[in-house]
């Protein structure tokens, strides 16, 4: 079975990489890693992956990470990292945003579910030297009734210089929208889209990457930053996730709405920034307004138009061309041949919740294809939304078939327990019902019961243990 892509993962730690490697191989991601800058070097130049995920603290070099970065930069410009940090100065994770990177990840503070967003985000971005085949409304596949209602919102307000707020669940393709309002607004297609994901910039940095900042404005500010917004100059700058923005930055934002002009951090000057302003969120903002999170007046401010992007759940009359769109791509990119699904496997498709819509499909397709020859059977299609990197669950399909009465109710007075033990063997009987769900994925029964790998095998030490006295 082909790899979904190849990861370079640079970590001195060997319990990190164990389980970093694990998770990873669990989504079909060839994995191959480095403990020292030198040793990272050379696989770069041997087997160069699709992605770096790499640790700014590592031995090899005078500044670790951060000297690896500047020499991956020279030889691979365009080569996505997502930079994991601990507790970083202000100034090593201010230098890994200038050399590129978009994406930070703090120790002890993510998950797999985390994990395994980043890399789905950076990987559906093309290189910086490919261009999309399809612009404007026509890079929205689908023809159901809320999609053509979509393109035609999007065509009527790609003109007007008033901000965009965009709404909808995670991984319904709110940037694919941001993208196709720009390429439809006149005068402004020909300038850039910058798109920055705001879960995605630590707190310390985060006015610094947008605002920009002066040489000696504080500890690590050894040159002037231009910022993020200051780059969308005569374009269009998309905020995604705004919820996700500092109560600090909030406040610059919201000054740089009313005026269009900003500040740069340690800056006396101020600069005029004329660009179209598009935001998006899956969190509902209003919500956190209430909650204190969120400034009310910033959320008039970015919320004058709004976008709603339907889930996939929505728009199943679309599934057909998706599917066919998806495998496409990953047919182009590994030279494998394109799998027709079974009537049965097209029906299940269709009754199908999709929690991890759009991002959920495209790793589906991208599974199948690198499956088997032949159709895709039923069987084929539940076992890979099983094994599914996403959010979803195939336990909303399956029915429960362990006999209770059995194995936990009493079925006379002698056979009645005290409730502390029955209540372990229901917890028992839960947890191994799960697994099986999971098809036997110890890291994804873990992620969904909450709980981590060492608990989860003592339930299940205890159900063998129970099962071998009965």
């Amino acid at each position: 079975m082909s790899p979904q892509a190849r990861i370079l993962l640079v970590e001195d730690d060997r319990d990190v990489i164990s389980s970093l490697t694990e998770s990873l191989a669990s989504q079909d991601y060839e994995v191959d890693f480095a403990e020292d800058a030198t040793t990272a070097r050379a696989l770069l130049a041997q087997r160069p992956p699709r992605l770096v995920l790499m640790d700014i603290q590592l031995p090899g070099a005078p500044r670790g990470g951060l000297d690896l970065l500047a020499k991956l930069r020279e030889s691979h410009p365009e080569l996505p990292v997502i930079m994991v940090s601990g507790k970083d100065s202000k100034q090593n994770l201010l230098e890994a945003g200038a050399l590129g990177v978009k994406y930070f990840l703090s120790k002890g503070e993510f998950g797999e579910k985390e994990l395994f967003a980043a890399i789905g985000d950076v990987l559906k971005r093309p290189l910086e030297h490919e261009t999309p085949t399809r612009t404007g409304v026509a890079r929205l596949l689908g023809e159901s009734l809320a999609m053509r209602q979509l393109k035609a919102q999007i065509q009527r307000y790609a003109p007007l210089d008033m901000p965009v707020m965009i709404l909808g669940p995670t991984g319904s393709g709110k940037e694919e929208v941001a993208n196709a309002l720009h390429e439809e607004a006149p005068g402004r297609c020909s300038k850039p889209i910058v798109v920055v994901n705001c879960a995605a910039i630590p707190e310390s940095i985060m006015e610094s990457h947008l605002f920009g900042h002066k040489r000696g404005s504080f500890t690590g500010a050894t040159h002037d930053h231009v910022g993020l917004i200051r780059q969308a100059e005569g374009g269009t700058l998309f905020l995604d996730e705004i919820g996700e923005l500092s109560p600090a930055a909030q406040q610059r934002f919201l000054r740089f709405l009313e005026t269009g002009e900003l500040q740069p951090v340690g800056d006396r000057s101020t600069f005029r920034v004329q660009s179209r302003v598009i935001t998006a969120s899956h969190q509902e903002l209003d919500r956190l307004v209430v909650q204190g999170r969120f400034r009310e007046d910033l959320w008039f401010r970015i919320h004058v138009l709004s976008l709603s992007v339907p889930a996939l759940k929505e728009r199943v009359e679309d599934l057909p061309v998706l599917c066919r769109h998806f495998q496409s791509l990953a047919s182009d990119r590994n030279h494998l041949s394109v799998r027709e699904l079974t009537p049965d496997a097209q029906r299940f498709l269709s009754g199908y919740s999709w929690p991890g819509n759009l991002r959920e499909l495209r790793n589906l397709m991208f599974r199948i294809l690198a499956g088997s020859k032949g159709p895709v059977t039923l069987e084929e299609l539940k076992t890979l939304l099983v094994s599914n990197g996403s959010e979803s669950s195939i336990s909303r399909h399956a029915p429960f078939t362990n006999n209770l009465n059995v194995e936990i109710f009493p079925q006379s007075v002698g056979e009645i327990q005290p409730l502390r033990s029955w209540r372990s063997r229901l917890v028992q009987v839960y947890v191994q019902r799960t697994l099986d769900l999971c098809g036997g994925n110890v890291t994804r029964a873990s992620e969904i019961l909450q709980v981590d790998r060492t608990t989860l095998y003592a339930y299940l030490s205890e159900t063998h243990g129970h099962e071998r006295n009965t």
